[in-house]
């Protein structure tokens, strides 16, 4: 009512002047209607409120919805259940939590888990035997408490009927031990064997797939393959004492914050993780026993024993008191390992356990100066003098175990090639700039290159934005059809509806460089929250039953089996290469990359380059979280970026300052070319030259 007083019972309302209602049903008003049904509200002159959360009118209503006059709105906060079901798994197997924080805002699927022997994991329905709504992984938005039924799909054999044999490599992250790999097929839901690394002062967790420290496997877990993949040890300090430790503190900046408290084995020898912390203009040189030393008594990486308690402090020198040594993977994946080392000048240089990982080769214990020079290589765990800067390589071997479980995938005929999208042009020498940050170099954008870098902003939309530069070149490419297509169109009196293919590169200056993200981010149809690519592709090309605007060609597209846009989550070293060979070198489309930085992330692949084994070692990338810039004040964002693969075959990007980020998910924008000349010709329309 217009002047609320007190409500009791289930979500009173009240009427004009002030009261007291209480019951179930209660409500009143001038000249109030009827209420019916467990929390209802009122208003001045109202009809009949049904339903169980009710506003009111005038003034707000109560409990999960909101009033607002005569309507009522959801509360985007409301929090809803989502659960796991199995539908069948081998339950005994895998658990699944659920998730307890969906909101209408949406949130990411968890990860499946469960496993069924002799079946692969398709997607999520919300019935037991219903058709798949949400793959693995997918946002999902709740007004609801929902149930999610898992979907088994058949594993299917070869034409011979034979099982295809998979491997696990196991990294010991740090850690100490070897440990021989071990064999699964497809079709088989496995048990991982028991884990023998050791780490003193850490505990082990269980496994992560791209050596992180997320678990995604406990030790002897269970797993099912449909690749071969390498796991990693993940490792918790120890942070209570057992019998005959000693408790170690870590102070790297001297100052009690940022400590961390760890117990080791007395007289043991261990090595702590590096510092990632950063200190002004100054280095973080190793550590020391005493508080605000200058003089570094143990450099970072070196195996050290204690019988007693003791504090480790860090010690930070300016540059030009230090040596700085790269620490090389030479082509393989850093795990637990720093890119650089800096060692006091006067002291010598203790060369660390080399922790990289590389497809299909094996470590030699060795750096070299050189990257292929093995004659005057150094063993780690060694000592040596040191009077200048360094850069070590590590060295490798060949794994011819490995090879046998090579993914293949390579395009032989592509070796030491390079393949953009269709009519993106090759970047030349010329064309490159240094990035405002001074960091890395980036192609500069003009008109005619045909590859685009949308900015993201501070925006949750770089699916979003990767969408949009896939439509601003899907449309380029394809201009000549759409032309054809509005004058065809225009032949018949029908309406046109365009979609605003305003774009200028540049990003911060200008929040409205592309009007194609301007509807996804100023339209409020889709909201600041994560999906999917390929979903906002189709949304553009095709439409979304549950969301207006879009579908700017859908006749176009209505009566085709072609995909649109493709989206493929269980990525390998065979599956990448044959599916960006495939789109980029026959120029069918472009692609995208889901990726992990700080979260989950999704960048815009416009071209590849390939090594003399015709296999991908590079790629060609705009990313939306940066805004392209250049150092001389022009604008741009195509970057390139190295390609490496792990032991097992997982491609991993590096980018110019040595970070890796794993390939999560490849994304497929397709032209569909075909079905423009399909169109064309069912319409008796000439086809465009």
């Amino acid at each position: 009512g217009d002047n609320t007083g007190t409500d009791t019972g289930d979500n009173q309302g009240s009427g004009d002047n002030t009261g007291t209602d209480t019951g179930d049903n209660q409500g009143s008003g001038d000249n109030t209607g009827t209420d019916t049904g467990d929390n209802q509200g009122s208003g001045d002159n109202t009809g009949t409120d049904t339903g169980d959360n009710q506003g009111n009118g005038g003034n707000t209503g109560t409990d999960d919805n909101t009033g607002s006059g005569n309507t009522d709105t959801e509360n985007p906060d409301k929090k809803y259940t989502v659960t796991f079901h199995d539908n069948g798994a081998d339950s005994l197997y895998n658990s699944m939590p659920p998730l307890t924080e969906c909101t209408s805002k949406g949130i990411e699927i968890t990860e499946n888990r469960f496993l069924k022997t002799g079946y692969k994991f398709v997607g999520w329905s919300t019935a037991p035997n219903d058709e798949m709504i949400y793959r693995n992984m997918q946002v999902i938005k709740c007004t609801d408490n929902v149930d999610l039924y898992a979907l088994w799909e058949e594993n299917p054999k070869d034409i011979t009927g034979n099982v295809e044999k998979f491997r696990i490599f196991f990294n010991n992250n740090g850690g100490d031990g070897v440990m021989g790999s071990m064999e699964i097929s497809d079709e088989q839901v496995g048990t991982i064997k028991k884990n023998t690394f050791t780490r003193n002062g850490y505990d082990f967790a269980g496994w992560s797939t791209s050596g992180d420290n997320t678990v995604v496997y406990a030790d002897e877990g269970k797993i099912q393959l449909n690749e071969s993949i390498t796991l990693y040890a993940v490792w918790n300090l120890r942070n209570t004492a057992g019998e005959n430790t000693v408790k170690v503190i870590l102070d790297p900046l001297n100052n009690g914050e940022n400590t961390e408290t760890f117990y080791v084995n007395k007289g043991q020898e261990f090595y702590a993780d590096y510092n990632k912390l950063t200190n002004g203009d100054k280095v973080f040189a190793g550590w020391s026993k005493t508080k605000n030393s200058n003089k570094v008594e143990y450099q970072e990486g070196i195996y050290v024993f204690f019988n007693e308690d003791t504090t480790l402090y860090g010690v930070w020198l300016n540059k030009n008191d230090v040596y700085e040594v790269k620490l090389d993977c030479n082509g393989g994946l850093a795990i637990n390992m720093p890119d650089t080392l800096y060692i006091q000048k006067g002291n010598q240089l203790y060369l660390p356990k080399i922790s990289c990982d590389l497809y299909n080769r094996k470590s030699t214990n060795k750096y070299s100066t050189n990257p292929e020079e093995v004659i005057n290589a150094y063993v780690a765990g060694n000592t040596i003098d040191i009077n200048q800067d360094m850069h070590l390589y590590a060295l490798w071997s060949i794994d011819d175990f490995a090879l046998e479980y090579s993914t293949g995938g390579n395009c032989i005929e592509c070796a030491n090639q390079t393949f953009f999208g269709r009519d993106i042009k090759v970047p030349e020498d010329k064309d490159w700039a240094l990035d405002k940050n001074l960091i890395t170099y980036s192609v500069v954008w003009e008109k005619g290159v045909n590859w685009f870098h949308v900015y993201q902003n501070m925006l949750n939309l770089c699916w979003a934005a990767t969408a949009s530069n896939a439509f601003h070149w899907w449309t380029t490419v394809n201009d000549k059809y759409i032309q054809a297509y509005y004058k065809y169109k225009e032949s018949k009196g029908e309406t046109i509806s365009q979609p605003d293919l305003y774009y200028d590169p540049i990003g911060k200056a200008n929040y409205k460089q592309s009007g194609v993200f301007w509807e996804f981010s100023r339209g409020g149809i889709w909201g600041n929250v994560g999906n999917n690519p390929a979903t906002g592709f189709i949304w553009l090309t095709y439409g979304a039953a549950e969301r207006p605007k879009g579908a700017y060609f859908k006749e176009i597209f209505e009566n085709s089996s072609n995909s649109l846009a493709s989206a493929y989550y269980n990525v390998s070293k065979r599956s990448f290469n044959e599916t960006a060979t495939k789109i980029l070198k026959e120029q069918k489309g472009v692609m995208a990359i889901g990726t992990v930085t700080t979260g989950s992330h999704v960048i815009t692949l416009w071209g590849v380059t390939y090594d003399e084994n015709g296999y991908i070692n590079g790629v060609y990338t705009t990313d939306s979280a940066y805004d392209g810039q250049m150092a001389d004040g022009r604008w741009g964002g195509l970057d390139y970026d190295k390609v490496i693969y792990n032991s097992s075959g997982k491609p991993f990007m590096q980018n110019a300052a040595g970070y890796t980020f794993p390939f999560t998910a490849l994304y497929v924008f397709h032209q569909n070319e075909d079905d423009w000349i399909r169109f064309f010709k069912e319409k008796g329309i000439e086809l465009p030259q």
